[in-house]
């Protein structure tokens, strides 16, 4: 298999977006929690 330079900025590309998307959603779910109740544990 030949992986020629738009492949690669490709796999690079959607490498990067996965890991935004996977890295920003419980931030923001957590940001969104009362920090009381998240110091507390429930």
């Amino acid at each position: 298999p030949v992986i020629t330079v738009p492949i690669m900025l490709l796999a690079i590309f959607v490498a990067i977006v996965v890991g935004v998307i996977f890295s920003i959603a419980p931030a923001y779910k957590a940001s969104r929690k009362d920090p009381i109740q998240a110091l507390r544990g429930d």
